[in-house]
């Protein structure tokens, strides 16, 4: 019997072996993500800016009033803008920021060298910028005024601070060095880089970087969309800058592990609606 049971193990990685060849390796599939995110919180939102005392307020106003980005908010259906939502691999529960995600081949390198970010009418525009790694970063000035752009760099980004002026239609690559997902150590989630201009103090923004393109920004009716994604089952992480990381599992303040989805194939996956309250005055 034991002579036997020997040559029948012996002989079972040749089995597999033969085996082999006729299995089909799994391909990855794709599909695409989409939901909206709506503000249901107690803050007024759509707040003018204040120009008082700036030399430059009546051009900057000459199209209308200005309104800040930190909480834009359509009345007609509670959407919220600037919303920053990613994909994350899935690590027992938590997200694993730093591992690599899954990227279909047609968005292997992006399209466009560059991302600007421009400021016609004393604002940002966009008010958040998102870059994939190799995407030079552009501060960009369409205006008849002068500008500056306070640019500041984070974690592995610190090299690429930069406080620059600029002068009327006029723009300029930012950064020293190629511009890296911001994770400033491991564990942690990736965060923007923020943008100032010192001349109009009530003009801010953000810049993401991603080395994926599974990521997208909330439009004015607090829409998103994500085509090419990954199937499976992955972690959704939302960024906003009133409440940082807004979105958690059910029953739980949002934070940088985001939730739990899973992406069908071949097909839209919709999230639905999701709701955002204040955080919590002490989280």
């Amino acid at each position: 019997m034991r002579i036997v049971r020997a040559v029948s193990l012996l002989a079972l990685p040749l089995v597999c072996a033969l085996a082999l060849p006729a299995r089909v390796a799994a391909q990855q599939e794709w599909g695409t993500l989409q939901g909206q995110v709506l503000y249901v919180g107690t803050e007024k939102p759509n707040q003018k800016a204040d120009l008082s005392g700036n030399k430059d307020q009546k051009a900057c106003e000459k199209k209308g009033t200005i309104i800040k980005d930190d909480l834009v908010v359509n009345p007609k259906n509670k959407g919220l803008r600037w919303v920053v939502v990613w994909l994350t691999v899935d690590n027992n529960g938590e997200a694993d920021h730093a591992a690599a995600l899954p990227i279909h081949p047609s968005l292997k390198n992006p399209k466009e060298k560059s991302v600007a970010m421009d400021q016609p009418c004393c604002k940002f525009e966009p008010h958040i910028v998102t870059l994939r790694e190799g995407q030079d970063f552009i501060g960009k000035n369409s205006s008849g005024l002068t500008h500056n752009m306070r640019v500041i760099g984070v974690g592995p980004n610190s090299n690429n601070t930069a406080n620059l002026i600029l002068p009327a239609k006029v723009e300029q690559k930012i950064g020293k060095l190629p511009w890296k997902v911001t994770v400033t150590r491991p564990g942690r989630p990736n965060i923007p880089n923020l943008v100032n201009c010192d001349l109009h103090k009530w003009m801010s923004g953000y810049l993401f970087v991603f080395a994926h393109p599974s990521f997208a920004v909330t439009d004015e009716d607090g829409k998103f969309t994500i085509e090419k994604v990954p199937a499976g089952k992955f972690r959704l992480v939302m960024w906003h800058e009133k409440d940082i990381f807004v979105l958690g599992e059910k029953g739980k303040v949002g934070d940088f592990n985001g939730r739990p989805i899973t992406i069908k194939a071949k097909e839209p996956t919709d999230l639905g609606k999701f709701e955002l309250k204040d955080k919590p005055k002490d989280d």
